[in-house]
Parts: C-alpha cells; sequence; structure tokens
C-alpha cells in the first residue's frame, strides 16, 4: 500500500505525468521527424529546426492574434459538441467547439500546395504548426468539451 502510494504522488508530481505541455510536444515532434527524415530534405526543413519551434502556435501564435486568428480554438476538437456528419466536413460549423481537425486537414492540403510553389520558407510554418496540432489531437483533455474538469467535479484538471 505504501509502495502504490509513493509512486501515485511521484506521479502526480512529475511534470511527466502531464507530457502535453512544453515537452510533450517535444516528445512528439522529435518522434515525428524521425519517421519524416527523408521526407523533410524536399521540404528544405531540418528536424531540430521543427522540435524547436513545435511550441510556437502556443508560445507566440496565440497572443498574436492580428496574424493567427482564432487560434486558440485551433488547438482543440470538442467531439462531442460536433454535429452530426462532422466527418464529412471540410469547416467548423461552431468554431466555439474547437476547429482543430478541420485546421490540420487544411493545412496538410496548404502545405502540399506550399511545396509546389516551392514556398519553402511558409512552408516552414506550416510543419511547425501541423507538429504541434498533431500534439494537442493526441491530448484527451483537447477533445471533450469539459477539457477544464468542471463537469466532472474536477475543476482546472487541464491547467
Amino acid at each position: 500500500m505504501k509502495v502504490t502510494l509513493f509512486i501515485l504522488f511521484f506521479l502526480l508530481n512529475s511534470t511527466a505525468a502531464w507530457p502535453w505541455g512544453d515537452l510533450g510536444h517535444r516528445v512528439i515532434a522529435e518522434n515525428a521527424v524521425q519517421l519524416s527524415e527523408k521526407a523533410l530534405p524536399l521540404c528544405k526543413v531540418r528536424p531540430e529546426e521543427i522540435v524547436s519551434h513545435v511550441n510556437d502556435p502556443d508560445k507566440i501564435w496565440r497572443n498574436s492574434r492580428i496574424l493567427y486568428p482564432h487560434e486558440a480554438q485551433a488547438h482543440f476538437f470538442h467531439v462531442d459538441r460536433q454535429p452530426p456528419h462532422w466527418r464529412d466536413r471540410k469547416e467548423p460549423v461552431d468554431r466555439a467547439q474547437g476547429f482543430l481537425v478541420y485546421r490540420i486537414i487544411h493545412w496538410i492540403e496548404e502545405s502540399k500546395a506550399l511545396i509546389k510553389k516551392k514556398k519553402y520558407e511558409e512552408l516552414s510554418q506550416y510543419l511547425y504548426g501541423l507538429t504541434h496540432y498533431l500534439g494537442d489531437l493526441t491530448q484527451p483533455l483537447h477533445l471533450h468539451h469539459d477539457h477544464d474538469g468542471q463537469s466532472a467535479g474536477l475543476p482546472d484538471i487541464h491547467t
């Protein structure tokens, strides 16, 4: 029992137990660039560049609302509040419920177009964002309307 409590205490107080902060995004980016090593040179971007910029959407873009409108809503997708047939759509019905999935789809399409146009500097920004957003997509609290735990009686669970 004491060992179980000690392990639980350690996990709850360990920064590794909350893996989707800066560290979690970096870990996801490091794994992603290993899988994409052959494709990245074609995009004229280095793996370490993507890893070092993976948190730009949280650190920089959210605070630049003029350059990145609706950035906050691009980081989550409340699956439980989406309209029927949301999978068949290309645009969100209600941005307040997030549009992370639509952002990823749109940015993949934009990235393909930028590669064809050889606009590699602009492409790198899309790759930073895509890597970050894919990390957000793996965060369960980004996928449900009760992301802050209010309804479940666990206020501020996300933060």
